[in-house]
């Protein structure tokens, strides 16, 4: 999770928002006021610490990821973490 600055064309402002990178490059974002995508929408993969990913752990949102953080007390995962970002891209974790 990253603070990025972003330029909105249309209103001609800057804002800023939280962002978290996602598997195509692109950044989805949200703020008080802002919530979407900058560039590609897709999901984002946190690598657990176990090697040989026995289990996987599925979330809608960032925040939703955050708080499982906040409740392990800052400590990665043991299995891998997909990030939906939205429920959309459910589809594209099926395979896994």
């Amino acid at each position: 999770m990253k603070e990025v600055k972003v330029y909105n064309r249309k209103s001609k402002k800057h804002f800023f928002a939280l962002g978290m990178k996602n598997e195509e490059e692109g950044y989805e974002l949200r703020s008080q006021h802002f919530k979407g995508c900058v560039g590609a929408k897709d999901i984002t993969v946190i690598r657990g610490l176990d090697p040989l990913r026995h289990g996987l752990h599925v979330f809608e949102g960032s925040f939703d990821f955050e708080t499982i953080l906040t409740v392990n007390k800052g400590n990665r995962l043991k299995d891998d973490a997909y990030i939906l970002h939205s429920i959309s891209n459910l589809n594209k974790i099926i395979p896994i």
